[in-house]
C-alpha cells in the first residue's frame, strides 16, 4: 500500500538568532526484543489483557498532572407559569417545578451555581422579567459565566411548541407567531444550544417540562387534571426506551457535541402538569418523577432519564411519552459531581506519563475531547494553557475559494517544522511546530512577503497538500493563511499489522514489529498507530474507548524497545475501516 506523506526536511531562514535550522524526522536505533516476544507466547494465541504494560501510578506524574477537580455545574433554571396569550393563561406547576430543581440541584452539589427564574421564587422575579427580551438578556448572563469544561444545566417548565421539528420555548409575552417568523416572538432551542456551544462547556444538559403541542390552539389539557384509572401493564421495554431525536432539525453532520436534551413529551404531545391526586405544590408529574430519581439513583443522567421517562409513560397511561436527545455527551453523574468514566484514570496515567512537552500538547488535547468533563480536565486544560498559546478551534474551520466552501481532510503525517499531534482535527490536519518557521504570502522565498513567524509549540491548521512544489498551506490562529516552504512530498510504503475488535498483537505480529527494529534505526521510518472509529451506542464512550485502546497498544509497543520518537498515534484515522487498528511501518523510500 503506498500512501502520500509530507515531510518537512530542508532548512529555513529567520529562525531563532537568524540562524539555519533544519528540520528532519529524528529517528533513533532500538534493539531486538525477540526474548520478550517468547514470554508472551506462553500465554497464547491472544494477549490477555494483563500482559500490557500496566500503567503508571498516578503518585509517579509531576505534580500539576495529580491534581484533580470535579468540574463546574452552572444553571439556568426557569418556570414560567402566568402567560398573557398562551392557553391555558395561567399554569400552577411551572413556578414550583423550578425552585424543585434549584433544591435539588443543590443538595447533589452544594457547590453548584443557579440562576433562578420563576414569577413565585419569594415574589423575586416578576411576570415582565420572564418576556422574550429580559429573558433572553438574563440567558446572556449565564452563557457569559459558562467556562471551558464546565457542565450547563438549562431547565425550563413553561408552555413550549414544535414547528416543522424546530422546537421553541414560549416566553410570558408571546403572541401566536404567523408561519416562518417563530423565531421573533419565541425561543429558538436550537439558538440555545449553538450559544452554550461557543462557551467550549464541556457538557450541556437541557430538561425541557413543556408541551410540544401549539399552546395557542389546543385546550387546556395540560392544566386538566388527568384522571387515573385502573392501573395499565407495562410496555413491552422497547416501547419506552428513550431514542435519540434531532432536536435542531439540524443535518446530522451538523449536530452539536456534548449535549444531554430530556422533553417531557415526544413531537405533538402534550406534557400533563398533575393528576386528580396531586398538590402543586409537588410539581409536575414529569419533574417530581425525574427529582424522585435523580436524587436516590447512583446512575449516570442518560440511565436516570431512561428511568424517568418509563416512570411517566405508565403514570400517565403512555399519554406522555418522554424523550431523550443524546448528543456525544457521554456519562455525566450528578450524585458524584463529576463525569465518571471507567477507564478514565488509566487514560491520564498513560496520556501524561513521560511525554515531552511538544507530544503533551496533542495528548492533553486529545484526553480532553475524549474527557470534557472529567476529573483531570481541569489539570488537562491548565498545562495546555501554559504549553501553548491561546488560539480559536481550528477543527471547526471551513474556508471559502471562489465561493465554494471547501472542507479539508487528513492529509497525514507531517515531519519536520511540523508535528501532527495525536489529535487530529475534523476538518484539517492540525500540527505543531517543533521549531519557528516563517509563513509566506505566496508559495515562494523570492518576492514573498514573510507574514508571520510560527513559533516553537504553536498550533497551526494545514490546509493544503497540493500547494508549489516544496511548500504547504497553513493557516494561523487569527485566520491568517499562508505558505511554510521546505516541504517535499515523500511516497512511503506502508507494512502494515491489522487488529479488528479491538484485539491486541498476537506474538506473531510482535515478531513483525520486532522485524521492524532496525529499519527504525537507518533512516526516517516511524510505526503508525491509526485508530479507526470506533462504533457504539453512546458516541463519546467510545471515543474513549479507541483512545484507551490506543494508548495501550502504544504502550505494548514502546515496552519493546521502541523510542516514543518514532511512534506516532492517529485517532479517528480516515486509513482505516471503523473498528479497526492498524499498525504500520512507514519508511522514506528515496527517490
Amino acid at each position: 500500500m503506498a500512501i502520500t506523506r509530507l515531510v518537512l526536511h530542508e532548512s529555513v531562514a529567520g529562525l531563532k538568532g537568524g540562524e539555519m535550522a533544519t528540520f528532519i524526522h529524528a529517528c533513533k536505533p532500538v534493539g531486538h526484543f525477540l526474548g520478550a516476544i517468547s514470554l508472551f507466547m506462553l500465554g497464547g494465541t491472544h494477549l490477555a489483557a494483563a500482559q500490557y504494560p500496566p500503567a503508571p501510578d498516578l503518585a509517579s506524574l509531576p505534580a500539576w498532572a495529580q491534581e484533580k477537580a470535579a468540574p463546574v455545574k452552572r444553571a439556568f433554571v426557569v418556570g414560567i407559569g402566568d402567560y398573557r396569550y398562551a392557553k391555558p393563561e395561567h399554569l400552577d406547576t411551572p413556578q414550583h417545578d423550578a425552585e424543585l430543581v434549584s433544591k435539588a440541584l443543590r443538595q447533589l452539589d452544594p457547590n453548584v451555581s443557579i440562576m433562578l427564574l420563576t414569577q413565585h421564587a419569594g415574589d423575586q422575579q416578576p411576570a415582565s422579567d420572564l418576556a422574550r427580551t429580559p429573558l433572553l438578556k438574563q440567558f446572556k448572563i449565564f452563557k457569559d459565566s459558562l467556562q471551558p469544561g464546565d457542565i450547563a444545566i438549562l431547565y425550563f417548565s413553561g408552555h413550549g411548541i414544535e414547528v416543522d421539528g424546530l422546537n421553541y420555548l414560549v416566553p410570558a409575552d408571546a403572541e401566536p407567531s404567523p408561519a416562518g417568523d417563530e423565531t421573533s416572538r419565541y425561543i429558538s432551542l436550537s439558538y440555545l444550544i449553538r450559544e452554550i456551544q461557543q462557551t467550549r462547556a464541556g457538557l450541556t444538559v437541557i430538561v425541557l417540562d413543556a408541551c410540544r403541542s401549539s399552546p395557542f390552539s389546543s385546550t387546556a389539557v395540560r392544566e386538566e387534571p388527568l384522571r387515573l384509572t385502573d392501573a395499565v401493564p407495562p410496555a413491552a421495554i422497547e416501547a419506552i426506551v428513550p431514542n435519540q431525536y434531532m432536536a435542531s432539525g439540524a443535518r446530522q453532520n451538523l449536530q452539536p457535541k456534548g449535549f444531554l436534551i430530556f422533553f417531557a413529551a415526544q413531537a405533538g404531545q402534550v406534557s400533563f402538569s398533575l393528576t386528580d391526586r396531586d398538590d402543586p405544590r409537588d410539581g409536575s408529574i414529569f419533574t417530581r418523577s425525574l427529582l424522585r430519581l435523580l436524587t436516590t439513583e447512583n446512575q449516570p443522567a442518560f440511565e436516570v432519564f431512561g428511568m424517568t421517562s418509563g416512570v411517566v409513560s405508565r403514570m400517565t397511561n403512555f399519554r406522555q411519552n418522554p424523550l431523550i436527545a443524546s448528543y456525544n455527551a457521554g456519562r455525566v453523574m450528578f450524585m458524584d459531581n463529576h463525569n465518571l468514566a471507567n477507564d478514565e484514570l488509566e487514560v491520564w496515567v498513560r496520556t501524561v506519563s513521560n511525554k515531552s512537552d511538544d507530544q503533551l500538547i496533542g495528548a492533553l488535547s486529545a484526553f480532553i475531547d475524549r474527557y470534557p468533563t472529567g476529573i483531570f480536565t481541569t489539570a488537562a486544560r491548565a498545562r495546555l494553557s501554559f504549553l501553548e498559546p491561546p488560539r480559536f478551534p481550528i477543527e471547526d474551520f471551513q474556508f471559502e475559494r471562489h465561493g465554494i466552501v471547501q472542507q479539508k481532510i487528513d492529509i497525514g503525517v507531517l515531519g519536520g517544522a511540523l508535528r501532527v499531534p495525536e489529535l487530529r482535527g475534523r476538518i484539517n490536519t492540525t500540527a505543531i511546530a517543533q521549531y519557528d518557521v516563517n509563513v509566506r504570502n505566496i508559495p515562494t522565498k523570492s518576492n514573498s512577503k514573510v507574514l508571520a513567524s510560527i513559533k516553537q509549540g504553536q498550533r497551526v491548521a494545514v490546509l493544503e497538500d497540493k500547494a508549489a512544489e516544496g511548500w504547504t498551506q497553513v493557516m494561523l490562529e487569527d485566520g491568517t493563511t499562508g505558505y511554510v516552504g521546505s516541504v517535499r512530498p515523500q511516497t512511503m510504503s506502508a507494512e502494515s499489522i491489522k487488529l479488528k475488535d479491538r484485539d491486541f498483537p498476537t506474538p506473531s505480529d510482535l515478531a513483525v514489529i520486532d522485524r521492524w527494529g532496525d529499519k527504525l534505526g537507518r533512516g526516517r521510518s516511524t510505526i503508525e498507530i491509526n485508530v479507526g472509529v470506533f462504533s457504539g451506542e453512546n458516541a463519546t464512550e467510545a471515543a474513549q474507548a479507541a483512545l484507551l485502546h490506543g494508548l495501550r497498544l502504544r504502550a505494548l509497543i514502546e515496552a519493546q524497545g521502541v523510542s516514543p520518537s518514532n511512534l506516532v498515534m492517529r485517532l479517528d484515522s480516515p486509513d482505516v475501516p471503523p473498528d479497526v487498528v492498524s499498525i504500520s511501518l512507514m519508511t522514506e523510500n528515496s527517490r
